[in-house]
C-alpha cells in the first residue's frame, strides 16, 4: 500500500494540471463585435394593432396610450396590450399590462385559451322566452 507522500507525488498540483497556454482566455474566446452586451440588447415592448380582439376586452385610452381592459369573473380589472418584444418575439401576442398600459414583465404573455376558461367574465347570451317555449313545445 502507498503512503501519503507517494500519492501526493503522483497527483499533479493545480498549477501543473492546467496550462493556460492551450486554452483561450475569455477575451480571446469572444470578439467584442460578435454579440450585443446586456446594455445594448434592450428588451422593449412594441405595440401593434391586433387583428382579433377577445369579445370581453374594451379599448381604453390614458395619457395618449391605447390599450385594453376587462373585468374578470372575480371582479378585478385586468389590463392587456398587444405587440411583441423587439429582441426576441417573432410575432405579436397579448401581454399583461398595468393600469397605465405599460408592459413591465415582458415574459407575461397571455394564453387566451386559458384566460377565456379561467379568468374572463362569464358570457351569457340572452334568449327570447317565447321563442324558446314555442321551440320546445
Amino acid at each position: 500500500m502507498k503512503d501519503a507522500e507517494e500519492i501526493a507525488a503522483e497527483v499533479a498540483a493545480p498549477s501543473q494540471a492546467e496550462s493556460s497556454e492551450d486554452k483561450a482566455t475569455p477575451s480571446e474566446a469572444e470578439k467584442p463585435g460578435d454579440k450585443a452586451t446586456s446594455s445594448e440588447a434592450v428588451r422593449k415592448f412594441v405595440q401593434v394593432k391586433p387583428e382579433e380582439i377577445p369579445e370581453y376586452y374594451f379599448q381604453i385610452k390614458k395619457a395618449g396610450k391605447r390599450f385594453w381592459k376587462f373585468e374578470d369573473r372575480n371582479g378585478m380589472i385586468q389590463y392587456r396590450d398587444y405587440g411583441y418584444v423587439n429582441v426576441e418575439a417573432e410575432f405579436p401576442l397579448w401581454y399583461v399590462a398595468d393600469q397605465a398600459g405599460s408592459v413591465e414583465d415582458m415574459s407575461s404573455c397571455v394564453n387566451l385559451y386559458e384566460e377565456y376558461y379561467n379568468l374572463a367574465p362569464y358570457i351569457f347570451k340572452s334568449y327570447d322566452k317565447d321563442a324558446y317555449r314555442m321551440a320546445t313545445h
